[in-house]
């Protein structure tokens, strides 16, 4: 099976459900203090899923427009009915198609690395392009070296079903498979992962300079390879 970078339904009712996610409340503090308003007022939310960042940061005030290409997702994101808080049904390699400039763009819950290393590096020029002069990029995604070292199958549960999960590396692309147990339907989803090093040269060809690189949206924890996840800021020069 060929990797879709599509997310089903089964993943979304799985791991999003009616409840927040684990860390959601944290992760919107992390944003709150990296866009402190009023500087940081109009934000796109890239890879926004069902708005559950977008719908809470609305609610705090700032101006989000939620980006996405699914178009289930974003129904569910409508429904919040939150005035701040608006969304659009856009692949993110045509980002260049949303007029004007951003004071911040954040792309979170590893929603970078979908396509040929190329493409991803011109979509990070795309972001760049968004931001208005001292604008911010918050991204949070998979640490490559996490993965490198965890390869093979497991079994979890969540949501009262066994999931099997095979990961696997090749170069710098991870695979990941999901089959459920209650249902027939699997996902396969692949991505270019990255070490910290790489993206911040990567970032930096594009004028984007760090500000904070760290792990768990604490700006006191540098990223590790005994973390799964790691989150930059980046400030447009």
């Amino acid at each position: 099976m060929h990797a879709s970078n599509e997310y089903s339904a089964e993943w979304f009712a799985l791991f999003l459900g009616t409840s927040p996610p684990p860390g959601l409340e944290l992760e919107i503090a992390f944003i709150e203090r990296q866009l402190p308003q009023p500087s940081y007022e109009r934000i796109v939310d890239l890879c926004c899923g069902t708005g559950r960042h977008a719908r809470l940061l609305a609610a705090l005030g700032y101006d989000v427009l939620g980006i996405d290409s699914n178009r289930v997702a974003l129904a569910t994101a409508r429904d919040s009915q939150q005035p701040r808080a608006q969304y659009l049904e856009l692949d993110m390699r045509r980002l260049a198609d949303v007029p004007g400039e951003f004071d911040a763009v954040l792309n979170l819950w590893q929603s970078f690395g979908h396509f040929d290393e190329a493409t991803n590096a011109a979509i990070l020029g795309l972001i760049s392009s968004k931001l208005r002069s001292g604008g911010r990029f918050i991204i949070d995604l998979y640490h490559r070296e996490f993965f490198e070292r965890r390869q093979g199958m497991r079994t979890f549960e969540r949501g009262g079903q066994n999931v099997a999960e095979s990961k696997s590396m090749v170069g710098n692309r991870l695979t990941v498979r999901l089959q459920y147990d209650t249902t027939s339907a699997s996902d396969v989803y692949e991505w270019q992962v990255y070490t910290p090093s790489e993206l911040l040269e990567l970032a930096a060809r594009h004028d984007l300079r760090c500000m904070v690189a760290c792990s768990e949206f604490r700006e006191e924890v540098p990223p590790t390879a005994e973390q799964p996840r790691m989150q930059f800021v980046f400030e447009r020069s």
